[in-house]
This record gives C-alpha cells, structure tokens and sequence, in this order.
C-alpha cells in the first residue's frame, strides 16, 4: 500500500535530485523511496559502498565500485 509524504527540502536539493531521478528514467517518488528503503533496511549501515551504487554511480557510470570510492575520497579530501 502506497502513501503521501509531505517533506519540506531546501529548493537546490530538490532539483538536483528531481535531475538525478529523471536521469535514471525514475520519478522522484521512486528515487526517494529507494533511499528510504535503503537507509531503513535492518542491520544495514549507509556508507561510501551504498552512495557508490547510487548517486555516485550516477557521476562515474562507467567507473567499478572501487573506482568511484577512490575517486571520492580523492575529490573529497583531496588524496
């Protein structure tokens, strides 16, 4: 059974993410859901691993796993 969820998010991240959802041929609905569903699921920790099949695959889609944790940490703090 579905349901409405109201969320009040900063106007930017919205639309990125409304941008991110319609590069992946998915509705924002559909993104978010599968977020919460993954940050819901029991015992299961987010981390670099979850984003890399995620939103960072979306940045480096034709990068391994491996590569993309790499490449995030070496944008990120510069290693």
């Amino acid at each position: 059974m579905k349901t409405k969820l109201t969320l009040t998010v900063d106007e930017g991240i919205v639309e990125k993410a409304k941008a991110y959802a319609e590069k992946n041929s998915e509705s924002l609905s559909s993104s978010v859901e599968k977020f919460l569903k993954n940050r819901t699921l029991k015992n299961k920790k987010y981390s670099v691993v979850d984003a890399s099949k995620g939103l960072l695959k979306g940045k480096y889609p034709s990068m391994s796993s491996k590569q993309i944790i790499a490449r995030h940490y070496q944008e990120k703090h510069g290693l």
